[in-house]
């Protein structure tokens, strides 16, 4: 659907349009997941199976830390063609700590706070353990094999409407001849990248940064490298990647796209399945849902059961169908700026009171409950009057020097508003997140030079509504359907 936008009125019936199914957007590793086993997919998506790592706490003090040292201490300390790199490590390490002591104390508090659980002192150690392993296997393959960057981002959120997928890359270098080079930090694990996800991730990943210096996906020009980084080694692939890696990354891409718009694709299993095939923590869940769907297709299911199984896939249907209008402002943006460009939608959006470029970064002032992060105040550059209110969700743009890069896959910070000044002259914000969040912001996005354009945001929070109508489900075979059926594989 293609409008030309001409005034605020065509703006409010471009949102009326959008229905929820052109407005779902993939993320990358969502898409790695369905290149797995299509099942695997579905187990997240509609039915609420949440899986994750048991060790996030050491393997998300890890990141940060790697996401605040790679634009100064990690670039400083550079030693293209190293051999001997303990002493570069040691130097990295070593200028590092005080990073590395407020990323452990902000995830102790965040722990405390969230879960009421207090970390072992052994915590420490084992976050500099793996930060020591990352930091190796990037010496001794990317800072050995390339040249120095002129600068890096980390934690960028890029998003390509146009094939429906987004992802939050952990870190791009640029180069001085233009080229970049993607980066995904492997921090959960000391193992090998030898599971095809890390590698399934990362393929999705240099497509949208591809989009983001090129514009297009397919336009590998200015890709040096890409590479998953884990503990005493990087995982390399060679360029160009085969025609068939790529077409396997569009082609479940698509199918988790039209999963998410209910339009119910046949999934196809892999012929071997990393998780069922070797008994892994989702196969229960996964031969569950498989045999469940058998039993009711053949009406093998007591009445009772059926209702409830009815009622929950509805629910579960409806909630995936919301997540579209967590996307919904960035079709609109985009759909826009492929009429008029990007200036002009920039003004005829903040004309219609959606989006505002005005305001500047002035200070960092207290919580006025004592909690929680440092506060950011923005101050727009007129007498800007907001349609921003408290408690609103945003996300703050820093239009970057490359004018080049498109809107969507500059970097940002997801906030929310606390306080609205003199009629919107002035915002105080919350950065979402740890204290490290908002450092990298404070360095990315919130300088004093910096351009910002602020856009509606939403919460995505799907997987909390779903997971719940997963454990009713399960409460409800387990209550209502002799096992033996399911015992028999129907």
């Amino acid at each position: 659907m293609l409008l030309f936008v001409l005034n605020t009125k065509d703006v409010r019936d471009l949102y009326r349009k959008l229905t929820y199914h052109q407005t779902q957007i993939v993320q990358s590793k969502e898409i790695a997941t369905a290149c797995i086993c299509h099942y695997l997919f579905k187990l997240s998506y509609p039915y609420g199976v949440v899986r994750g790592h048991d060790d996030y706490y050491v393997a998300d003090t890890t990141h940060d830390i790697m996401s605040l040292i790679t634009p100064t201490i990690l670039i400083d300390n550079w030693a293209y063609g190293i051999s001997e790199y303990e002493n570069v490590i040691q130097k990295i390490e070593t200028e590092s700590q005080y990073i590395i002591k407020e990323a452990i104390a902000s995830k102790r508090e965040e722990a405390q706070k969230k879960q009421g659980k207090v970390l072992p002192e052994i915590f420490h150690e084992e976050v500099c353990d793996r930060f020591r392993g990352i930091l190796k296997g990037f010496t001794k393959r990317i800072m050995k094999k390339y040249p120095k960057p002129t600068s890096a981002v980390t934690e960028v959120t890029i998003t390509n409407v146009k094939t429906f997928h987004e992802g939050r890359i952990d870190a791009i270098l640029e180069f001085p001849d233009g080229t970049f080079g993607t980066i995904d930090w492997k921090t959960y694990d000391i193992n090998r990248v030898n599971g095809g996800r890390e590698k399934f991730q990362l393929t999705a990943n240099l497509l949208l940064s591809n989009y983001r210096y090129t514009g297009n996906e397919n336009n590998w020009s200015k890709l040096l490298f890409g590479a998953v980084v884990y503990y005493e080694n990087s995982y390399i692939p060679r360029l160009p990647l085969s025609f068939e890696t790529l077409e396997k990354i569009k082609t479940d891409r698509k199918f988790a796209y039209d999963v998410l718009c209910g339009n119910r694709p046949r999934p196809q299993r892999p012929k071997f399945c990393p998780v069922c095939d070797n008994n892994l923590e989702s196969c229960s869940d996964c031969q569950f849902y498989r045999k469940d769907f058998t039993l009711a297709y053949n009406n093998k299911i007591p009445d009772n059961y059926r209702e409830i199984r009815g009622g929950l896939l509805v629910g579960r249907y409806n909630a995936v169908k919301s997540r579209a209008e967590t996307h919904r402002h960035k079709y609109v943006l985009d759909k826009i700026v492929n009429e008029i460009g990007e200036e002009s939608t920039l003004n005829l959006l903040e004309k219609s009171g959606i989006i505002a470029t005005k305001y500047r970064f002035e200070s960092l002032v207290r919580n006025p409950n004592g909690e929680g992060n440092l506060l950011v105040r923005l101050k727009a550059d007129d007498d800007f009057i907001s349609f921003f209110e408290p408690r609103k969700i945003i996300r703050i743009i820093s239009r970057e020097k490359n004018n080049n890069i498109p809107i969507l896959a500059c970097v940002s910070e997801k906030c929310s508003v606390r306080e609205v000044i003199d009629g919107g002259s002035k915002l105080v914000v919350e950065v979402y997140g740890s204290r490290v969040n908002l450092k990298r912001a404070q360095v990315q996005i919130f300088s004093r030079s910096s351009k910002l354009v602020i856009i509606p945001d939403e919460i995505n929070l799907t997987s909390r509504v779903l997971e719940p109508m997963h454990r009713i489900h399960r409460i409800a075979a387990d209550m209502l359907v002799a096992p033996e059926l399911f015992d028999n594989g129907y």
